[in-house]
């Protein structure tokens, strides 16, 4: 009790200091420290049963947490992020990432990339004793960032079926949606049940990951084939598939097909790379890059990035303006969206055409009561910024 009054203390002590940036997490301007609504709760309760609502006791559990912890995979306070220190139930050296782990603290199954947390499944211990050996629940997404990379996508998404024949909308035949790394699987694993029409294809790099992720990660059912110049002329049927690839070769491949003109552009790109150094590789994160992957969109088509976060000023944030700078050569129309839930984040999205904050959550509400969403879509994308680049080639963000 004293450990748990301690911080809350200190969490009020710090409030005098705080400040926002557009999409930017709160925080002092002279401290890594990311707190967030009310302060550090506690969390109580099985995720597993706890009806439509169970991640919000889970997001108070996590509210307190520091942003170099986070990175670091340390633990400021003892309990405050799982309430176990975890049961290693997969260990193993990566070419890639060094290191991948997979932990389970009791319900929740976290993938650690070195120490970088990667990916939060839960598990079913209401059918099953032992939770390490219990499958995954695929529709509980725990981390507020994936919930706001599924609200995006889809909503831009659909929002191209106004009036166009040509639609992307995610919930008709025919699209295609590239998911650029596994981790997890939770995304893809997520819009592939969802979203009966959509084909979802995911490719990554590192075959260490990818038996992770199908031994415990929910992914055990996917097919994996490694990569050929050419395999996307057969993604035509919906469903989930993974490539053992280079994204860089998969994406300079199908810009060329789709320049041919034998392949359509994807109707999504969902881009989250962050490795075990807690970096998108150079590579994924260059000019270059971002013109492959505006080359592989259907012009109506919706990129979403995951980005790490921070207050002004940090390394994190500086890094992820530059990545939203470097968009602005490629896409005429680029949002950054505060994940309510997740100050450490930050989703980076393009979309040809300007939409308002409003029509956004419209869309997003539709689309996630349709679905069946376990979680309320609207309140992944209510904070929306439109952003643009002052004189000084410094990117500034308006409310959409």
């Amino acid at each position: 009790m004293e450990m748990k009054m301690a911080a809350q203390e200190s969490w009020l002590a710090e409030q005098a200091g705080r400040r926002r940036v557009g999409s930017g997490a709160y925080g002092p301007a002279d401290k890594k420290l990311v707190c967030w609504a009310e302060g550090p709760t506690w969390f109580e309760g099985t995720a597993a049963d706890d009806g439509p609502n169970w991640w919000r006791k889970y997001l108070n559990w996590m509210k307190y947490r520091h942003t170099e912890g986070y990175l670091a995979g340390s633990q400021p306070f003892e309990g405050a992020v799982f309430a176990t220190r975890g049961q290693v139930i997969f260990d193993a050296k990566s070419d890639f990432n060094k290191r991948v782990r997979i932990l389970q603290h009791e319900e929740f199954r976290v993938l650690r990339l070195q120490q970088t947390l990667h990916s939060i499944a839960v598990v079913d211990t209401v059918n099953y004793l032992n939770p390490a050996a219990a499958p995954i629940l695929p529709d509980k997404l725990v981390l507020g960032y994936i919930r706001a990379m599924v609200a995006a996508a889809a909503a831009f998404c659909a929002l191209t079926s106004w009036g166009d024949a040509d639609s992307c909308d995610l919930r008709l035949p025919g699209q295609s949606m590239l998911c650029i790394g596994v981790g997890g699987g939770s995304l893809p694993l997520f819009m592939a049940r969802h979203f009966s029409n959509l084909h979802v294809w995911a490719v990554d790099i590192d075959p260490v990951v990818i038996r992770a992720a199908q031994q415990l990660m929910g992914m055990g059912g996917v097919p994996v084939q490694v990569w050929q110049p050419g395999d996307q002329a057969s993604h035509q049927q919906a469903g989930l598939i993974i490539e053992m690839a280079d994204a860089q070769d998969v994406m300079s491949d199908l810009a060329e097909r789709i320049h041919r003109g034998i392949a359509r552009g994807q109707s999504a790109i969902c881009m989250d790379t962050y490795d075990g150094d807690a970096g998108i590789p150079a590579h994924l994160a260059a000019p270059a890059f971002m013109q492959l992957c505006a080359a592989c969109l259907h012009p109506q088509g919706t990129l979403v990035v995951n980005l790490f976060n921070g207050y002004a000023l940090s390394t994190e944030r500086e890094a992820s303006m530059d990545f939203v700078a470097n968009a602005h050569d490629f896409f005429s129309q680029v949002y950054t969206i505060k994940v309510a839930d997740s100050p450490y984040n930050m989703i980076m999205a393009h979309r040809p055409a300007y939409l308002s904050t409003r029509a956004i959550m419209r869309a997003a509400d539709e689309i996630g009561k349709q679905a069946g969403f376990e979680w309320d879509a609207q309140d992944e994308v209510r904070d929306v910024f439109i952003t643009e680049l002052d004189d000084m080639e410094t990117v500034v963000e308006l409310r959409a």
